[in-house]
């Protein structure tokens, strides 16, 4: 389900057709196809021996606390904006 809520399954399936679309010819495309493929294939099989030299769960923990530090940082980031937007309208 996540694969489909990312829009890579568009990626994959319609690759060629997206690759025509931005202006590369036929042969282009197809091999800009086969490039997008064939690092999926790599990343997979890095990430199976990564999963299995480290283990899923300390990855999924350390995933899981990035994601929630970079969040917050990213909302701390966007207030400080906005306030300082707000007061400069205000003064």
């Amino acid at each position: 389900m996540f694969f489909q809520f990312t829009g890579m399954i568009v990626v994959f399936v319609f690759a060629p057709v997206l690759f025509r679309t931005i202006g590369f010819s036929g042969q282009k495309a197809i091999l800009g196809s086969i490039i997008v493929n064939l690092v999926t294939l790599c990343a997979v099989i890095i990430s199976t021996f990564v999963v299995d030299r480290y283990g899923r769960r300390s990855l999924f923990l350390i995933g899981g606390i990035s994601m929630i530090l970079f969040q917050v940082l990213r909302m701390y980031k966007y207030i400080s904006f906005n306030l300082k937007q707000m007061l400069f309208v205000y003064l």
